[in-house]
């Protein structure tokens, strides 16, 4: 009763589908994902204007078919020194759009804490209790412009 998606060679992210599944979380990220960051592959790095930073892997696919292919997802709430290293190499402006729930706040304050030593990071806030792939197109658009984040052509 899950969806998985291959994370490059070294991991997977599975999410379950079932509304009435019992399972304590709705998405599992396999071994060795935090070596990478998910939709960094489709990134022309020469071209970059800015990072859109989120959670999980539907929300990079998500925000890829609305045409922001400068999301890249962290696969959960924690980044890691690796993603941090990819994240300097690229050395543009950061976005952080985490969920906006409690743990989705928690990780973004220990993410531009971590990041605005070295990097441009702000925060991107949306609706309460949101998850980016929980907004209609226009709501994302809309935040996007709110906060002047550059679409990547």
């Amino acid at each position: 009763d899950a969806i998985v998606i291959p994370i490059e060679d070294i991991g997977f992210a599975l999410r379950y589908i079932s509304m009435l599944s019992e399972k304590k979380y709705k998405c599992i990220n396999g071994t060795n994902v935090s070596k990478t960051l998910f939709g960094l592959r489709f990134l022309d790095c020469d071209k970059v204007k800015s990072i859109i930073l989120i959670e999980g892997v539907f929300d990079a696919i998500y925000l890829h078919q609305l045409g922001w292919i400068n999301a890249l997802a962290i696969l959960g709430t924690n980044l890691s020194n690796t993603q941090e290293k990819i994240l300097l190499g690229i050395g543009c402006p950061v976005w952080i759009m985490l969920d906006n729930d409690e743990g989705g706040n928690q990780a973004s304050d220990k993410i531009i804490s971590k990041l605005r030593r070295n990097l441009i990071v702000r925060k991107i806030e949306l609706p309460k209790n949101k998850d980016p792939n929980d907004l209609a197109p226009k709501e994302i658009e809309e935040v996007m412009i709110k906060n002047n984040v550059a679409r990547l052509k």
